[in-house]
């Protein structure tokens, strides 16, 4: 389903609940439920803009802050295949370690 789109009610496939359940709901529903106060919300772009909008027509100098930087895009394709070589390479250093250390374990017991 795409964003925006909307389904049909017809398409909604009935679901039984069970009594409890929608007891439940009913409770959470009241208890979440209180009226609508528009004036506990405030549109904070709105109140930056408006601030801009006046110190212009005052006439007073504006800054332009620095735009915030940007995040590190990851390539989602490449990314796995970097991983992998990642893993990869730390696997055969291991293993390379690992003989290395079997060779002089070998050495010291041939000696002994």
């Amino acid at each position: 389903m795409k964003y925006g789109t909307c389904r049909n009610s017809a398409t909604i496939e009935a679901v039984d609940l069970k009594p409890q359940e929608v007891k439940l709901t009913e409770q959470l529903i009241k208890t979440m439920t209180e009226p609508f106060k528009p004036n506990k919300y405030h549109h904070e772009f709105q109140d930056s803009l408006r601030k801009l909008i006046g110190a212009k027509q005052d006439g007073k100098a504006i800054e332009i802050g620095k735009a915030p930087g940007g995040s590190t895009v990851i390539d989602i394709k490449t990314a796995p295949r970097k991983s992998l070589a990642a893993l990869s390479s730390s696997s055969k250093e291991k293993k390379k370690g690992i003989r290395k250390a079997n060779r002089t374990a070998q050495t010291v017991r041939k000696a002994s």
